[in-house]
């Protein structure tokens, strides 16, 4: 079984303030295979056993890995200044932050993952699209389910299956419950030069709630990492060498197959522009 680990960044919402705020919806997966889930999961362990001793009996969002905490916290002891969040960080120096992303690489570095990215770019939805057939999060769904679809087709064959987990997202859930994602997935495979074999996924992840999974919510801060990454550089438009995180990660984001580059591959744009940026990774 191929699992992809789910993560969100953005909002949702079609609003002007959302536009404003949050002009794209990115929804990222690691994939492993459920060979590796407990090894990494106690890999993950160990790496904050040695980044926030005690961890363990404490609250566990004290010691949330998170891109979005590291990138504010090493900014601010760059300036002299305490990370704002969450309380575990506030001890660190700027070496052990250094040490605790090299270590989050050397992880993605031993298990060999592949990412996949969805970035939905909202105003051009509204502008191109009928939006009750085309919803950011549907769109988002639909790209890496078709993308797993015929990754394990292509790749691992038949008799392999996938699974999606994500952590709790009663939103999301409930769009799945009304068949709005199933909707916006038939549309966008109608587009595909193929239909994928979508049965081969389990196309209603599998929720993570509170206080369940263990070891799947620590292998989710691995794809909350891996997002944050992407997640900038699309809404910054942060490409090229001089992004040391992009370029690290850039390995593990997947190909695609016929012309070997990120875009359409492991990271999509959607809708697809004319042209897309030139990474110079």
């Amino acid at each position: 079984m191929q699992l992809f680990y789910l993560d969100e960044q953005g909002d949702k919402s079609l609003s002007a303030d959302s536009l404003r705020v949050h002009p794209y919806f990115t929804m990222g997966a690691l994939k492993i295979q459920d060979t590796q889930r407990l090894s990494l999961y106690r890999s993950i362990q160990a790496l904050k056993d040695h980044f926030f001793p005690g961890w363990r009996n404490g609250h566990w969002e004290d010691s949330e890995i998170k891109g979005s905490y590291l990138a504010q916290a090493i900014r601010r002891h760059s300036r002299g200044l305490t990370p704002l969040r969450p309380r575990g960080y506030a001890g660190l120096t700027g070496e052990q932050l250094g040490g605790l992303v090299d270590g989050l690489f050397n992880l993605i570095h031993r298990f060999n993952p592949q990412f996949y990215f969805v970035a939905v770019d909202k105003q051009q939805v509204l502008q191109r699209y009928d939006v009750s057939e085309h919803s950011p999060v549907g769109l988002a769904y639909a790209h890496l389910q078709i993308r797993a679809a015929l990754l394990i087709a292509e790749v691992y064959g038949q008799s392999e299956g996938g699974l999606f987990l994500a952590d709790e997202q009663y939103q999301h859930e409930s769009l799945f419950r009304i068949g709005e994602i199933t909707r916006v997935r038939q549309v966008v495979q109608s587009h595909f030069p193929r239909p994928a074999a979508i049965e081969l996924v389990l196309d209603k992840p599998l929720w993570m709630n509170k206080g369940e999974l263990p070891a799947d919510r620590e292998i989710c801060q691995l794809s909350d990492f891996g997002l944050y990454i992407v997640g900038s550089a699309v809404a910054e438009e942060r490409w090229g060498s001089d992004n040391r995180w992009l370029r690290r990660l850039s390995p593990y984001i997947a190909r695609h197959w016929e012309t070997g580059d990120l875009w359409d591959g492991g990271i999509a744009l959607v809708p697809r522009p004319l042209e897309y940026p030139n990474l110079g990774l």
